[in-house]
């Protein structure tokens, strides 16, 4: 059996489908402060009412564009803005000692990524060395 769930700003939509045809279809107001466990109490009650308990959903089918309504803002302020100036960034760069340490940072990520072999062999064989410290038992 599949669970159908469509959530949206008003309303959440569910049913429960059998190859074939629809066993049970619920409309329940969707409530912001409302808790996933009342969401659960709910979802255990329709399915009492067909006889069905949660292990007999094998798959499910989720659907829902709320979303839609946070992100959607956050990428028309990301990218739906005039184009920068070529003299924009003019004032941006790095001083001194923070230079050094970005171009020390991306030479051991630009080794490590080429030869990954040779930076895990020298820290095996640096862990060689280590012993565990030996432990007594206390006995009365």
């Amino acid at each position: 059996m599949i669970l159908a769930v469509n959530v949206g700003n008003s309303s959440t939509a569910f049913g429960i489908y059998s190859p074939g045809s629809w066993l049970g279809r619920w409309r329940i107001r969707t409530v912001h402060e409302r808790m996933p466990d009342e969401y659960s109490l709910l979802f255990e009650r329709f399915l009492r009412r067909l006889d069905l308990e949660t292990g007999d959903i094998e798959r499910l089918v989720l659907a829902s564009v709320v979303s839609a309504g946070y992100y959607l803002p956050v990428v028309m302020v990301m990218y739906m803005k005039p184009a920068p100036t070529d003299h924009a960034h003019e004032q941006t760069g790095l001083i001194g000692s923070a230079r050094w340490v970005v171009g020390v940072a991306a030479l051991a990520l630009l080794l490590f990524g080429v030869w990954p072999n040779r930076v895990m062999d020298v820290a095996h064989s640096s862990s060689q060395g280590v012993q565990p410290v030996p432990t007594r038992v206390l006995t009365d």
